[in-house]
């Protein structure tokens, strides 16, 4: 179909989308309009006047068209239910159809029989590419816009075609041969793939070959190859009109008659449009590609051999790793897998060996980028996380001292309450600097227990275990302080004499001895005691006003004040 042809139709449509509609067509334009819409951007809006002109033209084709990207709006599941959810409001609005609409609809159901068809896939591909072509720009002038439909049109057409035309694989399987006319039944299963879209065909052929063929034909099983071969059209599909088929090496040119051809089903996958004729010959593009051949076949060699060289570093690189170290003994050989290199021939199909070109291209282009530890490193992140730091951290142990410190930033919060899920989120880019708080959010918790913040850091440095255990310590001795004041305000004990209380045999005076001297470890809290015990006892309060400025501490004032030689202590101290 020429472009001019497709702008003529185009604009028919559209001038009479415009005129007096029938309320059923009114009704199917807001249901398209709707979900074309949805389906396009993700949800249902207006449409401004260049798109109103595209989508008069065949609202029902650009709806089908539209789900294309509906995906990245919305999950399978859901754009299943729209599709679903659109296709009752249209069945519901038939009821709004008069008799000459029911009988249009008719004819069109039978035009759809055609929807299934490669033939009609291409064609409604090709035509939605040209129909958005066609489209003026926002900012286009007129005279550019109309000189582009005149003078790009027919090499647009062609190199359309050109690019969408399908890759093809074929299936060759023998059934019987008829030795006196000398031909043999074949199977043909061929695949044609538009992108993800697929189309299985199968079908019987009638070939010419001799008797030597066929006996070999039938005391092997080889891998029968189609090459060279000149595509038509049969039953609304692209059909291989005519091809080399090679038998034991040699060749025989088979020519498909529709009498010999049966299509027995097809499996089709296709987008719902309403089609045009449309048939479209590949063979001098076919030509051309067998042409490079040659060419095709020694870049895969030469990249057979770059990744041979390459797999042996690999291997290296992996069996003297650390994560490799510390994989499961029964799961090693599962991430040693040796390269092994495709080799085509000359009498391969070009279609064969274009796919793997292909392939290696793309893992051309990651090639430098490839680690190969890459599997077994994540395999231990989602199944070992205790392995795969301890890997990291044998490999690079700079980084394990700057972690090791990090993590005690953000060991408060709970899913990093362990290191691993701490180093693998900062591995991976997802720790929150903004909740890089967990120092100052232990420091207002713990201060009580610390004199300084230098003291306080460096037992954070050492872990929250060893700012716990001194808490733990710390509530102890003040347990003990508590306990001396409780027993100095029982009854007469505040009033008692405490002076050589280191040999009192009173119960009480005996117990507040035990505890004081169970705080001689810890300075800080022996002074606590001491003051408790000055401020508590009357007669030890009047000593300490007399004479405790002849010590350094109250806690030096109690321990001699406590000593039954306390008298010679204060005498030397004088």
């Amino acid at each position: 179909m020429k472009l001019k042809t497709l702008l003529v139709v185009a604009l028919t449509t559209l001038a009479l989308s415009l005129s007096a509609e029938s309320a059923y067509q009114k009704k199917l334009y807001q249901i398209y309009e709707k979900y074309y819409t949805l389906f396009k951007d993700g949800h249902s809006h207006g449409l401004n006047m260049t798109e109103s002109i595209v989508f008069a033209m065949d609202p029902e084709a650009m709806t089908a068209l539209a789900t294309m990207s509906a995906l990245e709006w919305f999950p399978i599941n859901e754009l299943n239910l729209y599709i679903k959810q659109m296709e009752r409001e249209l069945a519901q609005a038939e009821s709004l159809m008069t008799p000459e609409e029911r009988k249009a609809k008719a004819q069109k159901d039978a035009i759809k029989a055609r929807q299934n068809t490669s033939v009609g896939y291409l064609e409604m591909t090709i035509q939605a590419k040209l129909m958005q072509w066609a489209v003026k720009g926002e900012f286009e002038k007129t005279t550019d816009y109309q000189k582009r439909l005149q003078e790009e049109g027919d090499s647009l057409f062609a190199a359309t075609c050109r690019d969408l035309f399908p890759e093809s694989s074929f299936d060759v399987k023998p059934l019987k041969y008829d030795a006196d006319s000398e031909k043999y039944d074949f199977e043909i299963q061929y695949r044609l793939r538009f992108g993800g879209k697929s189309f299985t065909h199968k079908c019987t052929a009638t070939i010419p070959i001799d008797v030597n063929a066929a006996r070999y034909l039938n005391q092997n099983t080889p891998d029968i190859k189609i090459v060279d071969y000149v595509w038509g059209e049969f039953e609304n599909n692209i059909t291989p009109q005519s091809y080399n088929i090679t038998i034991n090496e040699k060749s025989y040119w088979a020519t498909t008659k529709v009498a010999d051809l049966i299509v027995f089903g097809t499996e089709v996958f296709p987008d719902i449009a309403e089609l045009q004729s449309l048939s479209y010959n590949y063979s001098e593009l076919r030509r051309q590609r067998i042409q490079n051949k040659a060419h095709l076949l020694a870049e895969i060699e030469k990249y057979n051999n770059r990744m041979i060289k390459q797999d042996s570093i690999n291997q290296y690189i992996i069996k003297s790793s650390p994560y490799y170290r510390r994989l499961p003994e029964y799961m090693r050989k599962d991430f040693i897998q040796s390269y092994k290199p495709r080799i085509f021939t000359e009498d391969d199909d070009i279609v064969y060996i274009e796919e793997y070109y292909n392939e290696i291209q793309i893992n051309n282009e990651q090639f430098s980028n490839t680690d190969p530890l890459l599997p077994i490193k994540q395999y231990l992140k989602q199944n070992d996380r205790h392995r795969f730091v301890e890997a990291y951290f044998e490999e690079h142990p700079d980084s394990a001292q700057f972690l090791k410190k990090e993590w005690l930033e953000y060991q408060c919060i709970c899913e990093f309450q362990y290191i691993q899920p701490f180093v693998i989120a900062y591995l991976d880019g997802k720790v929150d600097s903004s909740k890089r708080k967990c120092r100052e959010y232990t420091w207002n918790r713990y201060s009580k227990y610390y004199e300084s913040k230098n003291a306080f850091d460096a037992d954070y440095d050492k872990g929250i275990q060893t700012i716990e255990k001194h808490a733990r310590l710390c509530e102890t001795l003040d347990t003990k302080v508590n306990d001396i004041k409780t027993y100095l305000n029982m009854p007469k004990v505040s009033s008692m004499n405490l002076q050589g209380a280191n040999n009192n045999h009173n119960e009480h005076i005996e117990n507040i001895v035990k505890l004081y001297n169970e705080l001689t470890d810890n300075s800080i809290y022996q002074e606590k005691a001491a003051s408790v015990i000055i401020d508590e006892s009357e007669k030890t309060q009047k000593e300490y006003v007399k004479n405790g400025n002849l010590f350094t501490s109250k806690a030096e004032f109690i321990t001699a004040y406590f000593n039954s030689n306390y008298k010679k202590i204060l005498k030397s101290k004088k």
